[in-house]
């Protein structure tokens, strides 16, 4: 009987929703878009770093602000993460030339 309550017990927390993500306010949005554009512009003078204009690397201010505006915080700040990784290893960034960037292991 325990058995039957405890699987029951797990069972309904395993298909409970996860919690859902909070989305970027329009103030970090605007920070976002600034970084974002400033990488493409240091992505852009460093040869090494180069790589295609695209959805993340592309200089259009609005494209990155509006794409904020839908996305969670924590995608936000996945993306601001990839573009300082990829600036900090081809060398146009030292790794505290952006120390309010959150840090993941």
């Amino acid at each position: 009987m325990r058995k039957t309550i405890l699987g029951l017990m797990l069972g309904l927390c395993l298909s409970l929703p996860a919690a859902p993500s909070v989305a970027a306010s329009p103030a970090q949005c605007q920070a976002y878009a600034k970084a974002a554009q400033h990488a493409f512009l240091l992505m852009q003078k460093y040869k090494r770093c180069q790589v295609p204009v695209s959805k993340r690397w592309q200089p259009v201010y609005k494209i990155h602000y509006n794409w904020c505006l839908g996305a969670s915080q924590d995608d936000v700040d996945a993306e601001a993460r990839i573009r300082d990784r990829h600036l900090v290893k081809c060398g146009a960034r030292t790794a505290m030339s952006n120390p309010g960037m959150k840090q993941t292991r």
